[in-house]
């Protein structure tokens, strides 16, 4: 015979698998908006490091573009001491994918301002 605590338990559990699916469906659409924002940044080979460092997300995860590995990509890295690696915001924990998806333009900007920072630096030929 069940206990109520254990049908409640039950409800719960059923509760917790339903909110868990509609999360993973909502889930791969940010990450198919996130994957096709770094295509386009790709496209344009901007080959340079920008970080929102001074909009932190989610227990202190900053988001950005870096070279990760052998690849150009958008990025998360945690403010942490000593700094944590960065990390392509792919494989970043699902709550900064999610908040990374409101500064998508930022992200764009502060790429844009540091290639025209780098031109500038350059100066003409």
């Amino acid at each position: 015979m069940a206990s109520s605590y254990d049908d409640r338990l039950s409800e719960l559990l059923t509760e917790l698998a339903a909110a868990s699916r509609a999360l993973a469906e909502r889930s791969d659409r940010v990450n198919a908006i996130l994957d096709d924002l770094d295509e386009e940044i790709e496209k344009a080979a901007p080959g340079v490091t920008a970080w929102l460092e001074d909009t932190p997300i989610e227990d202190d995860w900053f988001v950005g573009y870096t070279k990760v590995g052998d690849r150009w990509c958008l990025a998360a890295h945690r403010k942490t001491e000593p700094p944590s690696p960065p990390v392509a915001l792919s494989k970043a924990p699902r709550v900064v994918r999610i908040a990374a998806v409101a500064q998508r333009q930022a992200i764009v900007g502060a790429i844009t301002e540091r290639v025209r920072f780098c031109i500038a630096s350059i100066g003409a030929p």
